[in-house]
C-alpha cells in the first residue's frame, strides 16, 4: 500500500526560495535596464536568455509558496528601476558582471541544493545549476571572444620534485614562488637557501 505524505518546506528551503525570489526578480529589474542599452549583440543574446530563465524562476517559486499557502514575496517590480534612465555602463561591463552573477549562482544553487530535502525542490535546484552553467558558459565565450578575459597566471611545470620531509611544505612554496619566470629579476625576488 502506498502512502502519500505532503511534506512541508522546510526552513532552509523556505529560505532558499525567497532568497532566490528576490535575486531573480532584482536580476528582472537589472537585466531589463542593461537590454535597453546594450548594443554588442552576443551580450544580448546572453541576456535575453538570462531575463528568460529568471522570470521563469519567479514563476516556479510562486508555484511553490502558493502549493504550500506561504506568501509570496514582494520582490523587486518595475517600480523599482526605470528602464529609460541614461547608460551608465559599457556593453564589456554588463558581459563581466553577468559572468560573477553566474558564478555566484552556481555557488548559491549548490547551497539551495544541499540543504533541499524534498524532491521536488532538489529537482528544481538542479535544473537551476544547469542553467546557471550555461549562462555562465555562453558569457566566458563571449568574454574570450572579445578578448576581454582577464586570464590567471600559469606555473611552470617543476623541473624537479623539491619537497623534503625535513622542510616540508614552506621549502616547496618558497621554491614554487621562486621558479615563477614573472618573479625573476625582480627586487622582491626572494632566494631561499
Amino acid at each position: 500500500m502506498n502512502t502519500h505524505h505532503h511534506t512541508r518546506l522546510t526552513a532552509p528551503e523556505i529560505a532558499s526560495l525567497w532568497t532566490q525570489y528576490l535575486f531573480d526578480t532584482m536580476s528582472i529589474c537589472f537585466t531589463k535596464y542593461a537590454l535597453s542599452h546594450i548594443e554588442d549583440e552576443d551580450i544580448r543574446h546572453i541576456y535575453q536568455y538570462s531575463l528568460k530563465i529568471a522570470q521563469s524562476h519567479v514563476e516556479d517559486i510562486r508555484g511553490f509558496f502558493e502549493h504550500e499557502l506561504y506568501p509570496i514575496p514582494q520582490g523587486f517590480t518595475k517600480q523599482d528601476v526605470d528602464v529609460h534612465a541614461p547608460r551608465l555602463f559599457q556593453d564589456t561591463f554588463y558581459l563581466n558582471y553577468l559572468y560573477i552573477m553566474s558564478l555566484h549562482g552556481l555557488s548559491g544553487y549548490s547551497l539551495s541544493l544541499s540543504t533541499s530535502i524534498r524532491k521536488d525542490l532538489r529537482d528544481y535546484y538542479v535544473t537551476c545549476n544547469e542553467e546557471a552553467m550555461e549562462i555562465f558558459q555562453k558569457c566566458v565565450d563571449a568574454v574570450l571572444k572579445k578578448g576581454i578575459y582577464n586570464r590567471p597566471p600559469v606555473i611552470n611545470p617543476p623541473e624537479e620534485n623539491r619537497i623534503s620531509q625535513a622542510s616540508g611544505i614552506f621549502e616547496w612554496v618558497v621554491w614554487t614562488a621562486a621558479s615563477f619566470d614573472c618573479y625573476r629579476n625582480q627586487s622582491y625576488y626572494v632566494q631561499y637557501e
